[in-house]
């Protein structure tokens, strides 16, 4: 689990944001809790002691401070979450609505995830994909070609493309091809599924 790094520069920021809207009143309402019940009584024992007044002051500045820059932290990440949960659902929509099919395979052909692209040039629900082996759906002439091409990309390949037919919808046959491509920093690979035309007999 790795741990969130504090940039200085940010905290400093953030405390003088925090001083700012003390002084002009228009803090906003605490959201990380209020200051614990042993800390005002700590605080209160203190503001009554003329030699400790002073410090009871700055050490109530110091937590009235404090908070604030927590609640301003608090913001800024449900901000970042927000954000970052738009990005992944636009990613997401580009993959389930991409023009071409996707599939995500493991290193032994089977696949982890389809787009509806996939689904549709396969003719199945894509819920019916997940778990199977991608030979296991083309045409029996055509599983050595595609399983020598994860043999070359779990080899070391970085690209790989080949021609596969596959038995679609109400028995109609289907021709197209796959280029493939492992994902950087996993064990998966990534292939585009592109529909082409029936190949010419001779």
């Amino acid at each position: 689990m790795t741990s969130r790094t504090v940039n200085p520069v940010n905290q400093n920021h953030l405390r003088h944001q925090a001083e700012a809207l003390l002084l002009a009143g228009s803090a906003p309402i605490t959201k990380t809790g209020a200051i614990g019940v042993d800390a005002q009584a700590l605080l209160h024992s203190m503001a009554h002691s003329p030699a400790h007044a002073s410090a009871a002051l700055k050490l109530l500045h110091e937590l009235q401070v404090h908070q604030v820059e927590l609640d301003l932290q608090q913001e800024q990440l449900e901000a970042e979450r927000n954000e970052l949960a738009k990005t992944l659902e636009g990613y997401v929509e580009r993959f389930d609505f991409a023009p071409v099919g996707y599939l995500a395979v493991d290193r032994d052909g089977r696949i982890l995830e389809a787009n509806l692209g996939a689904a549709e040039l396969f003719g199945v629900d894509r819920d019916a994909l997940a778990g199977r082996r991608l030979d296991s759906l083309v045409t029996t002439q055509y599983r050595v070609p595609l399983l020598g091409l994860l043999k070359k990309l779990c080899n070391g390949s970085s690209r790989e493309s080949c021609e596969t037919q596959v038995m679609g919808g109400a028995g109609a046959l289907r021709h197209f091809q796959i280029v493939a491509t492992p994902l950087p920093g996993d064990r998966s690979l990534m292939l585009a599924l592109i529909e082409a035309a029936a190949p010419q007999r001779v």
